[in-house]
């Protein structure tokens, strides 16, 4: 085994390390997820909301045709009570009764229909604004959408790239050489190779490389990590 045979290990490494990345990227790839989170929250609300407003509506306009029948009947008792046509005291004091009844029970009515009333502006100042910013929060969304199926797609066609790039680099390794770096890189998530870095740590596992191995690595000797058991591999000639 060469250096050179290392280094075309090591190319071969580079590409397998992006797979890994794009990989562990795809697999959690949701950037729009607190915006999606944030428009269903804002969505729930401005829903709530406009039930509320319907229910005042609604309310409304049933106090008022429930105001509207109470005084109907009430301007009918009145004008039995001022024709002249009821003239027994007991039919006229049971009269009184009633138009009083009807009186009071309209003017209740009316009472809960301007509180319902009332409320009406408030209802629907809360649901406009509500309504604003759910719409505001799914343009933004939407935009944020869109750039991440473009992010996506860019991703996936880089993957694909680096899966066509593999094949080549490989055959460029020495067949044992290549067999042991698979063997590692599928026991070890994909990673079968540690640059050495800072002079003495493996870049893999960031554990301190002991001297002997060093110096195995700096005779151009195939060498692994003690620690991570990856394949260690140097791009300046150490000290």
């Amino acid at each position: 085994m060469t250096e050179e045979d290392l280094y075309a290990l090591y190319q071969l490494h580079l590409v397998d390390v992006r797979i890994v990345e794009i990989k562990q990227i795809a697999a959690g790839f949701d950037p729009t997820k607190a915006l999606r989170t944030q428009a269903e929250t804002l969505k729930a609300q401005t829903e709530k909301a406009k039930a509320q407003l319907d229910s005042l509506r609604g309310d409304s306009k049933d106090l008022e045709l429930r105001f509207k029948t109470l005084f109907d009947r009430l301007n009918k008792q009145m004008e039995t009570m001022m024709g002249g046509k009821v003239t027994n005291p007991r039919e006229i004091e049971a009269l009184e009764r009633d138009i009083e009844d009807h009186r009071e029970r309209a003017e209740k009515v009316e009472q809960s229909r301007v509180a319902v009333t009332d409320q009406i502006p408030a209802a629907e100042q809360k649901f406009n604004e509500l309504n604003d910013k759910f719409l505001a929060k799914k343009r933004e969304y939407t935009i944020a959408y869109q750039q991440a199926m473009k992010d996506r797609e860019k991703m996936q066609a880089e993957y694909k790239e680096l899966v066509a790039k593999h094949g080549p680099l490989a055959e460029k390794v020495p067949a044992g050489l290549l067999t042991q770096y698979d063997a590692i890189r599928h026991k070890y998530n994909g990673i079968g190779m540690g640059v050495i870095r800072d002079g003495n740590v493996c870049g893999a596992c960031n554990t301190i490389i002991p001297v002997k191995t060093l110096g195995a690595v700096r005779e151009g000797k195939l060498a692994t990590c003690e620690s991570c058991h990856r394949i260690l591999f140097h791009l300046l000639p150490l000290a």
